[in-house]
């Protein structure tokens, strides 16, 4: 028919929720722009559970694992641990924005809850990985 024409991308519901979620997203990283050091110390936690606990644990048999070194039995413990953190952590924020009004100005902008949830899980996720990288590239976790 003439005189239909398909909307632009950027109209389309699927990519509109997308843009909503990857721009809280980006508003949210924005704040390591005034504390960067936050990913740092972030990642010293785990750091320190894994050298502290695993290293000595680790000489002295405290816990008996059978034929596990005791780092590869300490290490889903911290990651888990470091998940939940992260978790609560950001529960708190959440709370803290919302005392603040933070919340509701950002419940009657244009985007979804969904997208609002979504882009802060994002930014989380983001602000987590050098938690992960530690995992990844801690020497004694997959030797």
């Amino acid at each position: 028919m003439p005189g239909l024409v398909d909307p632009p991308l950027s109209q389309v519901w699927p990519v509109r929720w997308l843009g909503q979620c990857l721009t809280l997203a980006e508003m949210e990283l924005r704040k390591l722009r005034h504390d960067p050091t936050e990913l740092l110390t972030r990642a010293i936690q785990p750091a320190l559970w894994l050298l502290v606990f695993g290293e000595v644990f680790t000489r002295i048999h405290a816990i008996p694992t059978g034929d596990l070194r005791y780092l590869d039995f300490l290490a889903p413990g911290v990651l888990a641990q470091s998940v939940l953190f992260i978790a609560i952590f950001y529960g708190i924020a959440v709370i803290w924005e919302r005392d603040l009004g933070l919340v509701h100005k950002l419940l009657v902008s244009p985007a979804s809850r969904a997208a609002l949830v979504l882009g802060k899980a994002l930014s989380a996720g983001v602000r987590a990985l050098p938690r992960r990288a530690l995992f990844i590239c801690w020497p004694g976790c997959w030797v």
